[in-house]
């Protein structure tokens, strides 16, 4: 886990779906950013009830 960073994204406010709310995190490595790289390793939708998915 020292690799990766957990980015909130938004105003912390979270938004609400089918599912119930939710906020989006964007998952990061630090070494593919140090390698160049965007660092992006995905960005996920977490409900409030701890499950999560891909948001995009």
């Amino acid at each position: 886990m020292d690799d990766t960073e957990f980015i909130g994204n938004g105003d912390g406010t979270g938004k609400t779906d089918a599912k119930g709310k939710y906020y989006v995190i964007s998952l990061e490595s630090k070494s593919m950013k140090k390698d160049g790289g965007s660092g992006t390793v995905g960005k996920y939708k977490v409900y409030e009830y701890g499950e999560y998915e891909l948001a995009y």
